[in-house]
């Protein structure tokens, strides 16, 4: 049985665009979200649609715990690495 300690896994500051659309949606807590250059804090309620291809991040902008729901426009997840030609990450849905 593996255990996963979310505690101890490293913090993601970027992700690189996916091909397709995505919405992140704050469940609970308040977020900083990055596409680019641009960054906006949202909390519970709200969603920020991330196009196509373009670079983007969240980070927790308070104490408690933060929940991002990420809903993909494709049954087919697939994350990049910049600089690399295929997905690091691939899994259907």
């Amino acid at each position: 049985m593996q255990v996963v300690d979310h505690n101890m896994q490293p913090t993601e500051e970027w992700r690189t665009g996916h091909p397709v659309e995505e919405v992140l949606t704050i469940l609970d807590g308040q977020a900083v979200i990055w596409l680019g250059d641009e960054q906006v804090s949202a909390s519970v309620g709200q969603s920020v649609i991330v196009p196509a291809g373009i670079r983007h991040g969240f980070r927790n902008a308070a104490t408690a715990t933060l929940h991002v729901q990420g809903t993909l426009a494709s049954p087919t997840f697939e994350a990049f690495v910049e600089g690399q030609e295929e997905p690091t990450i691939r899994w259907l849905a």
